[in-house]
C-alpha cells in the first residue's frame, strides 16, 4: 500500500485507534487506490462550474406532468442522526433554531417539514418524509412530529 498509508496508520496508532479500525481503513484505502471501475471521482478530473442557469431557465424546460409523476414515486430522506454536542447542543442538530418566521421561531426540522408539506399540497402527491435517526435523536424527532 505504500508509505502514504503507513504514515496515516502511524498517526491512527498514535491517537489510540484499534487495529480493527486501522485494518478497515487500509481496506478502504486499498480499494480507492486500486479502483479501476471509475466509482471514485478523482480530484484531477473535477472542473469548476463556470455558470449556473437560474431557476426560471430550468423551470421552462421541465415537463410538469413528468415532474409530478416523478415526485409521486419519491421519498424525502433526511439524515437526522447524531447530537450537536460539539455545537453545545444536547439534542438533534435539526432542532437548532435558525430564524424567525411570522413571529415564530423556526428550527431546521420545521423548515424541512414545511417544504415537504408544501410539495405535497402543491403537487397533490404523498411524498413520504423519512428521518434517519440515531437512538439519541429518535425521541426528540418523534416529539416534534406529534
Amino acid at each position: 500500500m505504500g508509505d502514504i498509508f503507513e504514515l496515516s496508520a502511524a498517526k491512527m496508532r498514535e491517537q489510540g485507534m484499534s487495529e480493527i479500525a486501522i485494518n478497515q481503513f487500509a481496506h478502504l484505502y486499498d480499494s480507492w487506490i486500486n479502483d479501476k471501475s471509475g466509482e471514485f471521482i478523482r480530484e484531477n478530473t473535477v472542473e469548476p462550474i463556470k455558470s449556473v442557469p437560474n431557476f426560471h431557465e430550468i423551470y421552462e424546460t421541465i415537463d410538469h406532468d413528468k415532474a409530478v409523476n416523478a415526485f409521486a414515486k419519491t421519498a424525502f430522506i433526511k439524515l437526522n442522526g447524531g447530537l450537536g454536542t460539539s455545537m453545545g447542543l444536547s439534542c438533534a442538530k435539526s432542532l437548532l433554531p435558525v430564524r424567525r418566521h411570522k413571529a415564530r421561531q423556526m428550527r431546521f426540522i420545521d423548515i424541512i417539514i414545511g417544504q415537504v408539506l408544501t410539495a405535497r399540497q402543491r403537487l397533490g402527491v404523498d411524498l413520504p418524509l423519512i428521518f434517519m435517526n440515531s437512538f439519541r435523536t429518535s425521541r426528540d424527532t418523534l416529539q416534534v412530529l406529534k
